[in-house]
């Protein structure tokens, strides 16, 4: 019958910042100890973080143009200069 390490670890007293090793058959163990770190995410999106008024009035285009682009078709590479020997 196999134990889950899992298992196994929950009823050893472990410390944290401590390293246990031991030797099962010709194997090395080795078992690090490190506290869990805490969530370093942003908390969850708060409604009252929206600012819905605007903190600047942008003045109106009075001569603005509306531009059309098209991908242009391209370049042919440069012919090389091959000397003449």
């Amino acid at each position: 019958m196999s134990v889950p390490l899992a298992d196994v670890l929950k009823a050893v007293q472990l410390e944290a910042g401590k390293v246990y090793r031991c030797q099962v058959g010709d194997l090395q163990v080795e078992v690090r100890v490190e506290r869990s770190v805490p969530d370093l995410l942003p908390a969850a999106f708060q409604e009252s973080d929206v600012m819905l008024d605007p903190w600047t009035d942008f003045p109106e285009l009075q001569n603005a143009t509306l531009l059309d682009s098209e991908p242009a078709d391209r370049l042919p590479p440069d012919v090389p200069q091959i000397p003449i020997e």
